[in-house]
């Protein structure tokens, strides 16, 4: 199989090819070794009940591999995907902190990154509104007042970012949102179609923790001075 259908598989969804992709990045084989990036296809591939990726995500916060989100332990890895399997559960939108200012949306099916993704973001002083589902990304959408940007995690189950982009075209949702997407794929193509769509900008994963602050405070400046213009 060669990279690229390794890449489009894992992107798909393929649990298989998610462990495959993340054994040639901790192994170095053919790319560059990167253990984070080895995590995150084995947290996607936990995500889809992957047993060896559970297993193999344990050795890695046995080992410290995981960083600030390590989770200690195959027990609450365990936990972590129970949640995620649980519609009661997974779909809950978390209001992480209450601020003023604006509102910020976090969307991905990995609950690891999110909590990784406000931890960053807590320091910043926004709401920040986290949501596991398309779904109930939309419902936040829809039901949120002083929402300003929103972080899209591409490769999702139910809507890519494509597909969430005319949903939130053909509801007349634009208008007031930044969107920016989130992707492990950098393809020129796809980012310049995202672009055309009214993506602010497409984030490459995993996304530096500085560059995502000057993201949101560059872009955050732009709107308060349009709103004070206005």
């Amino acid at each position: 199989m060669s990279e690229d259908t390794l890449l489009q598989k894992a992107q798909a969804g393929d649990a298989n090819a998610m462990c495959r992709l993340a054994i040639s990045y901790e192994m170095g084989l053919g790319r560059t070794q990167d253990i984070k990036q080895a995590a995150f296809w084995l947290r996607r591939a936990a995500a889809q009940q992957s047993p060896w990726a559970l297993k193999k995500l344990a050795e890695y916060a046995k080992k410290g591999k995981l960083g600030k989100v390590d989770l200690g332990t195959e027990e609450r890895i365990r936990e972590r995907l129970f949640n995620m399997g649980n519609p009661a559960r997974s779909d809950k939108v978390t209001v992480v902190a209450n601020q003023t200012a604006g509102k910020i949306l976090l969307v991905d099916d990995d609950p690891d990154i999110l909590d990784h993704w406000n931890e960053y973001l807590l320091p910043i002083g926004y709401t920040i509104l986290k949501a596991g589902t398309p779904k109930v990304a939309l419902e936040i959408i829809k039901n949120t007042s002083d929402l300003k940007l929103i972080f899209f995690d591409f490769e999702m189950p139910q809507a890519n970012g494509f597909q969430f982009m005319n949903g939130l075209s053909q509801l007349g949702l634009l208008s007031n949102l930044k969107v920016f997407i989130c992707s492990v794929d950098a393809n020129k193509a796809k980012i310049a179609h995202a672009k055309k769509m009214g993506v602010v900008s497409w984030l490459v994963k995993p996304v530096p923790p500085k560059k995502l602050k000057e993201v949101i405070a560059k872009t955050m400046a732009e709107i308060a001075s349009k709103e004070e213009a206005a």
